[in-house]
Formats: C-alpha cells, sequence, structure tokens
C-alpha cells in the first residue's frame, strides 16, 4: 500500500520532468551559450525521467508489463536519446520542432494513462486489503470523550458515597436518622455537631469491621483512618480511570 503511494508521487515527478524536458528542448537545443552546468543538468534530468519511468511501470505491472507498455517505455527511451546534448546540435527547423511536439504530445498522454492505472491499483490494493478487527471494549471506551470518562468517574464516587451512608449505622453515632436534607446550619454548627457525633462513636460501627481499631486507638484515630480511607479509594478510582 505505501509503496503504490510512492510509484504515484513518482508518477507526478515524471510527468512534471516531461513537461521540464519538453520546454528545455523547446528553448535551449543548439543555442551558442549552453554551458556546461546546462549540460549536467539536462542529462540529470533524463536520467531522472528514465529512472521514475521504470519504478512506476514496474508498480502498474508487479507480475510484467504489457505489450503496450514495453512499446512505450521503449519509445520514451528512444526520445530521449534523440538529442544528446544541447549545444551540439543545430537548431531544429519547424518540421523538426513540429514532429517533436507530436511525439512528445503522444507520449505525455501515455505517461497520463500510466499514472492513472497506477491510481487503479492502489484503489483495487485498498479494497483486497483484510479489515481491522473490532478493537476490544476498554480500546473503544478509551475514544468516547472525556465527558463520558468523566461522568463514569463520577458515578463511581457517587455510589462509594452512597454505600458509605447506608452502611454505617448513623444513628448510633449521632442519635438520630441519618437524611442529607437535614443538614443545615452554618460552618462553625456543622463542625460541632461533626465534632460531638466521634465523640459519640462506638464499636459495632460497619458489622464490627473496625471495632479493634477503636479499641486501640479510640474513636477520633478511627474516623481519621476511615476518611483517610474513602480518600484513597477516590483517588484509586480516578487514576484507573485515566
Amino acid at each position: 500500500m505505501f509503496s503504490g503511494h510512492k510509484n504515484k508521487k513518482r508518477a507526478e515527478a515524471l510527468i512534471a520532468d516531461w513537461v521540464r524536458y519538453r520546454e528545455i528542448v523547446a528553448t535551449r537545443l543548439g543555442a551558442p551559450d549552453v554551458t556546461p552546468d546546462e549540460e549536467r543538468r539536462f542529462l540529470a534530468l533524463k536520467g531522472r525521467i528514465v529512472e521514475n519511468l521504470t519504478a512506476v511501470v514496474a508498480g502498474v505491472s508487479p507480475r510484467g508489463p504489457g505489450q503496450d507498455v514495453q512499446n512505450h517505455q521503449r519509445g520514451i527511451t528512444e526520445f530521449l536519446n534523440r538529442h544528446a546534448l544541447l549545444g551540439a546540435e543545430a537548431v531544429p527547423t519547424e518540421a523538426e520542432r513540429e514532429e517533436f511536439s507530436r511525439e512528445w504530445h503522444r507520449l505525455f498522454l501515455f505517461l497520463n494513462r500510466l499514472k492513472g492505472l497506477l491510481g487503479r491499483e492502489i484503489a483495487k490494493a485498498a479494497a483486497t486489503r483484510p479489515k481491522p478487527q473490532t478493537p476490544p471494549l476498554r480500546w473503544r471506551l478509551s475514544g468516547v470523550g472525556w465527558f463520558v470518562r468523566f461522568a463514569l468517574r463520577l458515578a463511581l464516587v457517587v455510589a462509594a458515597i452512597w454505600l458509605l451512608a447506608v452502611l454505617l449505622p448513623w444513628e448510633r453515632i449521632t442519635g438520630a436518622r441519618f437524611h442529607p436534607g437535614k443538614i443545615t446550619g452554618s460552618l462553625p454548627h456543622s463542625w460541632g455537631g461533626a465534632r460531638d457525633a466521634v465523640s459519640g462513636f462506638h464499636l459495632p460501627t460497619l458489622g464490627g469491621v473496625f471495632s479493634p481499631v477503636v479499641e486501640r486507638y479510640g474513636p477520633e484515630v478511627t474516623t481519621i483512618l476511615v476518611a483517610v480511607l474513602l480518600v484513597a479509594i477516590g483517588y484509586w478510582i480516578f487514576i484507573r480511570m485515566k
């Protein structure tokens, strides 16, 4: 596939060099002031045309070019060999210019047809190329956008808070049934209520899971440890979702 696109660029460069070759022959062939540098560029141009032509023909016909392509390839080589050097020949006559223009134009049409054949070869190769398999769900989710990922993270955090609110025996901690709508008052008042709740913290919290910790370190330290644990869980959720 990549070689096909490379050959397509070669075909475009080949046509551009072919146009440049006509311009040089039409304006500089037989000129008395042709410099050695011009001759070197002229020879390099012809060599580049032959090189790109060979590569493009091979790309269009990987199993070997057809007879028509071979004939045109040979015709281009012979056409280039008509004029070995710019300054070594006389100024062409009008008849010679017309004959040169007709032959150049015929071969120019062939080069464009060759480029079209190459484009069809590239399209055919792309059509027969096996389609990639559907990526796993984890990789598909990575491209759904930041909003969906943020919503998933937020849902996990809310679920964790909800589980905490359900599992903790708030009646034993605060002496009243927990209800989010009853959380009112100023910040100092809320802080005082939280401090009173910590002081009333009892052993059966979370079914006795933290009872050994409460017995050893006290309710205040246990509350801090539980808060740190929740923060660690939330941080882990966000890191794993990135």
